[in-house]
């Protein structure tokens, strides 16, 4: 699943999540989405419960999605958190 995510976005969905969103254990939640980094700060993570999106250094990323509607699902939601 390369290709299929705009890392801008990635990065501009983790910053509105770290500046509205709660903090709970491991990262912090804002409208359906967890999002936390790794320990020195080089990953950054989002997930919607059912997708995992890993966002590391150079704009790569992985992408654990059971299914492509459940991708589906998740970039609209990074589309809705980040025009919103």
């Amino acid at each position: 699943m390369k290709n299929i995510l705009d890392t801008k976005r990635l990065l501009s969905v983790y910053q509105k999540i770290e500046k509205c969103g709660t903090r709970e254990e491991g990262g912090m939640y804002y409208e359906g989405m967890h999002a936390s980094t790794d320990h020195d700060g080089y990953r950054v993570y989002l997930s919607d419960g059912k997708v995992t999106v890993q966002l590391g250094f150079h704009h790569a990323y992985a992408v654990d999605a059971p299914s492509r509607l459940d991708l589906d699902n998740f970039q609209a939601r990074l589309r809705y958190i980040d025009t919103h």
